[in-house]
């Protein structure tokens, strides 16, 4: 395994998962992402005037919602197995918390730290993806020593769907997780894709400057529907 015994117990969570937490749930006869408008069966019902653009609208901001929710009904599912691990645990987790979608609130650090940071090539990035004005983050998993706590800042994790990392969305990601790391001082970042292959993650990679993290504390986990992977990017690039 990776030799952290903190992301062995995510990495083996994350296995454990049913494939039906990483598979789209829409309406039956529509496929992900297509428009109701573009059906050939509710273009029939169009035809007959039973629909204006108020409902159509409606309509497909329900199939929108319906469809995204695949990332929140998969951090349940990991949080409630890692969980289960931390809680069932003894010695290894007794200084730490684990926490989902919280905001690290504790100001400390990022003062503390930032002289630094501005002499790096992180902070440029960090500026040219519109990151150093979004001053509120809430990665979706925490594993520290607390809400206000500066110590054990042990692992950080954020799930991403792969269709939902176009647009420079995948850059946006990776840099947070670099803030976290830079500038939190978290000893492991871990960045959890959902239905993404090697051979994309690598095509992503090259989009984002990888020197600006300590890649030896950076990690992936592809998850699909036929297995899970774990990846250092020390490894990758």
């Amino acid at each position: 395994m990776t030799g952290n015994i903190y992301l062995d117990d995510l990495y083996n969570s994350v296995s454990k998962i049913d494939q039906v937490f990483i598979t789209f749930d829409t309406y039956i006869g529509l496929e992900k992402g297509e428009n109701i408008s573009d059906n050939p069966f509710f273009q029939a019902e169009i035809e007959k005037n039973n629909a204006d653009e108020y409902i159509l609208r409606f309509l497909e901001s329900q199939k929108n919602i319906r469809e995204h929710s695949l990332e929140r009904n998969f951090c349940y599912q990991l949080y409630y197995r890692w969980y289960s691990i931390v809680n069932g645990t003894g010695h290894k987790y007794s200084s730490l918390n684990l926490n989902g979608e919280i905001n690290k609130a504790n100001l400390t650090l990022p003062l503390k730290n930032y002289e630094n940071l501005k002499n790096l090539s992180l902070f440029e990035k960090i500026k040219e993806n519109g990151l150093i004005d979004q001053t509120y983050f809430v990665p979706d998993f925490v594993l520290h020593g607390g809400q206000d706590n500066i110590n054990h800042q042990t692992l950080i994790a954020e799930v991403k769907l792969n269709e939902n990392l176009k647009s420079g969305n995948f850059e946006k990601d990776f840099y947070k997780l670099a803030i976290y790391q830079k500038l939190y001082q978290f000893k492991s970042c871990c960045f959890i894709i959902l239905k993404m292959n090697i051979k994309e993650l690598l095509t992503e990679l090259k989009k984002v400057d990888t020197d600006t993290v300590d890649k030896k504390s950076f990690w992936f986990i592809l998850k699909n529907v036929n297995n899970t992977l774990i990846l250092c990017l020390d490894d990758l690039v």
